[in-house]
């Protein structure tokens, strides 16, 4: 359905921050740009999100943000995988979520939430296009206007992740809105618990994620469905990006990132399942 423009530009939804962009390195923005960050809002593509990050606001503030609009209860998505810091309510940004890249180096700010996903809790890791929760108008936004209010910042330091340096994510934005077939905190807890006594099945060696080792995992998945993936010491990239593409070639989960070893699951409905019988990782 197509979404009405909006009545009245919001107010802004976080604390003034510093607005000195240029204070950002440029190695800290290449690492930004290999994020590939996805708008994260269902549905919503790059260039629905407009410009808003320099506009002005109440009490002289700059908004220093974006405002992507859509119907109240469309699914809010992590723009990019990694932890959630923190979920608060508050005047000005109503329901929130703070969350970092797997990195730390970047705050993802979240705000006017309608409320939070089921089963999410502060600490929760989270895959790119993992539902958070809903489009709303809490906080200071106006209630005629859903919007999502998205921030994000360059932490400047560990202790003080919600006062970074904002940096316009625009530019930043690769994908669409695309939810993902998100695992519950539950499921999640009892996959990594499943996971504890499994032996690697793919080995990603020096020449990275290539199309051998993306077959032998969905081979591996389609039997299997818990998978453990082992990387080489010699494997340039972070088991967490690492996990991030193998999941996004074979259409899988994450469901743990440990040192250089990662857990994807798939589900495979074809594969026969009776009552009692053991799962098929354990076959």
């Amino acid at each position: 359905a197509p979404v009405p423009a909006p009545v009245a530009r919001p107010a802004p939804a976080a604390p003034t921050a510093p607005d000195v962009a240029s204070a950002v390195s440029a190695a800290d923005l290449a690492y930004l740009a290999a994020r590939a960050l996805m708008v994260p809002v269902a549905g919503a593509s790059p260039a629905r999100v407009a410009d808003t990050f320099n506009e002005p606001r109440a009490g002289g503030r700059v908004h220093r943000a974006v405002d992507v609009m859509a119907p109240r209860g469309t699914p809010v998505l992590a723009a990019d995988s990694g932890r959630v810091l923190r979920m608060r309510s508050n005047a000005l940004g109503g329901v929130t979520i703070y969350a970092a890249d797997p990195g730390e180096r970047f705050v993802y700010y979240y705000a006017h939430l309608d409320r939070y996903r089921e089963g999410l809790a502060e600490g929760d890791s989270v895959v790119k296009g993992e539902v958070l929760g809903y489009v709303g108008t809490s906080g200071n936004a106006p209630p005629d206007t859903p919007h999502l209010h998205f921030q994000v910042m360059r932490i400047r330091e560990a202790r003080r992740w919600w006062d970074g340096i904002p940096v316009d994510p625009r530019p930043y934005f690769v994908s669409s809105g695309i939810a993902s077939m998100a695992l519950t905190g539950k499921e999640r807890a009892e996959l990594r618990s499943e996971a504890h006594h499994l032996t690697a099945l793919v080995h990603v060696g020096h020449q990275g994620i290539t199309p051998n080792v993306v077959r032998a995992l969905d081979d591996a998945l389609r039997t299997r469905e818990l998978v453990k993936v082992q990387l080489t010491r010699t494997v340039d990239a972070s088991a967490r990006d690492a996990a991030d593409a193998l999941a996004a070639a074979t259409k899988a989960e994450v469901v743990q990132t440990i040192g250089k070893t990662a857990t994807l699951y798939r589900v495979n409905p074809d594969l026969p399942k009776k009552k009692g019988d053991l799962p098929p990782w354990k076959r």
